[in-house]
């Protein structure tokens, strides 16, 4: 339960603010995200103490904190969070919303991209291969003799970290597209 509380705020006493010690326990927001929340503007302290650098909020305050804790507890930046935090109740709904909906299709697309990268990887190796990617994303498995061979042809300098191969030749000479 979040108490109002006394106490010294910018020279004198601030009666019936909450101070951020206060709003923590509420589940609103730890006192660094408070801090982060009034650099941004998104929830200035009514008050700050100049000796403790205690935050005081308003008590109305506290509602506007749990829906911003909410909204990052669901992953939204803090841009978009501004924006959701000024809209009517109504239209706030429909954004977050929406915003909900990319999320999971986001993560649906990640979740995909994690099978695959299981897949590939619970595959046993196969001898003397060496893994291309190519710019245009599509990737080709090559030997190492015929990866020196195509480099060799092509004119191009073994690969190093800082000079990777270019693998066009090795799809042209594997048939694929260029």
């Amino acid at each position: 339960m979040v108490r109002a509380g006394t106490g010294p705020a910018r020279g004198g006493w601030h009666r019936g603010a909450v101070d951020d010690r206060r709003v923590r326990p509420s589940g609103a927001a730890d006192t660094k995200a408070l801090r982060r929340y009034d650099k941004v503007g998104l929830l200035p302290p009514t008050a700050v103490d100049s000796e403790s650098g205690y935050r005081f909020y308003d008590p109305e305050q506290l509602a506007h904190a749990w829906l911003i804790a909410q909204l990052r507890r669901i992953g939204m930046p803090l841009a978009e969070i501004r924006t959701v935090c000024d809209l009517r109740p109504d239209a706030a709904a429909r954004a977050v919303s929406t915003y909900w909906q990319q999320a999971t299709a986001d993560t649906a697309t990640r979740a995909h991209h994690v099978a695959r990268l299981i897949e590939h990887l619970s595959r046993p190796p196969l001898p003397e291969t060496r893994y291309l990617l190519c710019s245009d994303g599509l990737s080709a498995v090559v030997s190492r003799g015929d990866l020196h061979t195509a480099l060799a042809e092509a004119g191009e300098p073994e690969p190093t970290a800082q000079r990777p191969a270019r693998p066009a030749p090795v799809a042209q000479r594997r048939g694929g597209a260029q």
